[in-house]
């Protein structure tokens, strides 16, 4: 999508839904202050279908839409790159999303496009290794220290 020109793209997900906690949008600024509205991304369902639109080029003109929450905030930059959003979906999977707000061609699709892919929730087995592995890693740690210093303490004497 040109970036000279207001424009707006909408697109439907069929068989997939947000979640209500995933329904918003995201509002990209042109300036650090927040004051100059770029561009808009909405997340919601309509008609029972996720549906995204992104409406582009607002030059500071636009307005959000208050009855929505708002995901995220973000500043616009040059090569700025995609900014990533993680939304879930009612069927229990995750859908990433990269925006490319960006004026120059530093995101793959070039400027004012967005990157989509659903995958996989992490099971809360995985969690509970990740949260143990850290843990023991802590605990031998520790422990090393302590055998350290009974080391140390048992030279000295």
């Amino acid at each position: 999508m040109p970036e000279s020109s207001n424009e707006t793209m909408t697109f439907g997900m069929q068989y997939l839904s947000f979640t209500g906690a995933s329904q918003g949008q995201v509002l990209i600024y042109d300036d650090a202050l927040h004051t100059q509205l770029s561009d808009i991304v909405t997340f919601q369902n309509v008609n029972g279908v996720a549906t995204i639109t992104f409406t582009s080029g607002l030059d500071g003109n636009g307005t959000s839409n208050p009855s929505l929450p708002v995901l995220g905030s973000f500043t616009e930059g040059p090569n700025q790159g995609y900014f990533f959003i993680a939304l879930a979906l009612t069927n229990g999977k995750v859908l990433h999303v990269g925006i490319c707000s960006s004026e120059s061609d530093t995101c793959n699709g070039g400027g004012d496009s967005l990157k989509l892919s659903v995958g996989q929730v992490p099971e809360p087995g995985t969690f509970m290794m990740l949260g143990t592995g850290v843990i023991g890693t802590g605990a031998l740690g520790w422990a090393k220290g302590a055998w350290a210093r009974r080391f140390r303490n048992l030279i000295r004497t």
